[in-house]
């Protein structure tokens, strides 16, 4: 039997980031989960994912900052952004992760949605 598919959960919102965790956690994928861009690149740094959920808007380093910094490390890692609407976004910072991220989610996001987009980014996985 193979590893389980490892993905890098990132957002702010403790409440979403542990519901988000659960949800995939219970499909049977190993999850990370971090509450900023920094200690999310401290953990590409430190291990391999197959999959990165990142929220777009966090104080600090964005989602925006954090999809940029990883594709310029060369990291060629799938990419879901989630965002509570463009309303919220700053700057182009949606457009931004829609250019560069797989998929964009808008939250509130149903688990059934969820689960299509992290199996159809993964190529079915």
């Amino acid at each position: 039997m193979g590893r389980a598919i490892r993905i890098l959960l990132v957002d702010d919102d403790h409440f979403v980031r542990k519901l988000v965790q659960q949800q995939l956690t219970a499909q049977g994928y190993e999850v990370q989960a971090e509450n900023n861009a920094a200690d999310a690149l401290a953990a590409l740094e430190s291990r391999s994912f197959d999959l990165l959920i990142t929220d777009i808007v966090m104080p600090g380093r964005d989602g925006c900052k954090l999809i940029r910094a990883l594709r310029g490390a060369g990291h060629t890692l799938p990419v879901i952004a989630m965002t509570g609407g463009v309303e919220n976004a700053v700057g182009d910072c949606a457009s931004y992760a829609e250019m560069f991220a797989d998929l964009t989610l808008i939250k509130p996001i149903p688990q059934a949605d969820l689960i299509e987009a992290v199996k159809g980014t993964l190529g079915g996985a």
